[in-house]
């Protein structure tokens, strides 16, 4: 939303926010950010800029308190939140860059709360999102008032949790770990899981039932049943060269010219051996090879005569 000292006032805040938020009097001592924050540690402190926004009257989950500060919305030392309306933006498209600047990298997670309130948000989403990009900041949008104020209670309530607290939580029991890894695959869920842990008991069982074995199970289709077949019985790693000779191997952590003249080198050496083939093994018909070093005259296109290609 366009701050009040842009031209663009916010109307609609509620009487009991502002009585129970009051915002700091001309005669009281100014403070700073870092003396606000230890003074309410758990509150949101809001910029002066954000008086009369409707966001505030959706923000009932923290506690929140004006403040003169930099950014909007500080949801702890290291989070500094910039709040943007779309419809501001198009009228003032440099004001969010000047914001974006004055926050100096000063604070560790930097966040772009942009309320989406046009109908035809593509083109002015994609300017916010390159300003975004190139000032290093995170790009929140939110369609209404309630929904950027859930983003910024979120963003108080995480302030100090780590990052595996919204993680989805796996049980460290059997059944638990076997849900989590079957269920990885494409199409299969719980529901199968459950299906084949009551046909097959256990996971070595599982492994090694044959394709006719699972398509038995009721609610595996024939896509399941490959997927799980495969995922069974393919390698986990591919290699590139399956039958190279040793010293292609070791010369695959040098320069690559020296893996291509051993592979040509191991190349010729099994043609030279097919040549050398017995006669008795049951090779296809075809012309007879001679070695050239055998041959009195040297072959060349050159003897050839030039109407016999064309």
């Amino acid at each position: 939303m366009a701050p009040a000292s842009n031209g663009a006032s916010h109307s609609g805040a509620t009487p009991g926010a502002q009585q129970s938020n009051p915002p700091t009097t001309s005669g009281a001592p100014q403070l700073n950010e870092a003396q606000l924050l230890a003074l309410n540690p758990n509150a949101v402190l809001v910029s002066k800029r954000q008086e009369g926004n409707p966001v505030l009257r959706h923000m009932r989950n923290v506690r929140w308190q004006f403040g003169d500060i930099v950014p909007d919305y500080l949801a702890g030392p290291n989070t500094a939140i910039l709040f943007l309306s779309l419809r501001f933006h198009l009228l003032k498209p440099e004001y969010i860059y000047g914001r974006m600047k004055a926050l100096q990298r000063a604070y560790r997670l930097r966040v772009l709360l942009c309320h989406v309130d046009t109908e035809d948000a593509v083109g002015p989403l994609g300017e916010v999102t390159k300003a975004a990009i190139g000032l290093e900041c995170t790009l929140i949008c939110g369609f209404s008032p309630q929904e950027c104020a859930r983003y910024i209670e979120t963003y108080k309530s995480y302030e100090s949790k780590p990052a595996d607290s919204i993680q989805k939580s796996v049980g460290s029991d059997f059944v638990s770990t076997a849900t989590a890894a079957l269920t990885s695959l494409r199409g299969v869920n719980k529901t199968d899981v459950k299906t084949l842990g009551d046909r097959f008991g256990s996971m070595a069982a599982l492994f090694s039932a044959s394709k006719e074995e699972l398509a038995l199970c009721p609610g595996l289709g024939p896509t399941k049943v490959k997927r799980l077949f495969e995922a069974f019985h393919e390698p986990f790693r591919n290699t590139l060269v399956p039958q190279a000779a040793p010293e292609v191997r070791a010369a695959s952590l040098g320069r690559p010219s020296q893996v291509f003249q051993l592979v040509d080198a191991q190349a010729a050496a099994e043609v030279k051996v097919a040549v050398a083939a017995p006669p008795d093994t049951q090779a296809q018909p075809g012309p007879a090879v001679t070695d050239p070093a055998e041959d009195p005259i040297p072959y060349s296109l050159e003897d050839e005569d030039d109407d016999d290609f064309a």
